[in-house]
């Protein structure tokens, strides 16, 4: 592409890129919740926190606002590379 040619991001990935990303990005989540799911059943079995404690640890997470959340997310990728 640096020498002129250039296409369009439909015809280099097909027409249905936004929804590749789309399933993509949905396939990830789900991965990361069925990771997240058998994380808290090893934890819960092992009895390193009660379900009810596990479950409090997820309110108090998401009383924090998205903002602090994202910020925190942002850091972490500054301490990587």
């Amino acid at each position: 592409m640096d020498n002129g040619d250039s296409k369009p991001l439909t015809e280099l990935f097909g027409s249905d890129t936004q929804g590749r990303l789309i399933f993509d990005l949905v396939r990830a989540i789900v991965a990361d919740r069925m990771k997240i799911t058998a994380l808290e059943d090893v934890i819960v079995a092992r009895g390193i926190l009660s379900r009810e404690d596990l479950d409090e640890r997820y309110k108090e997470l998401l009383s924090t606002t998205s903002d602090e959340v994202i910020n925190d997310v942002l850091r972490e990728f500054g301490k990587v590379g």
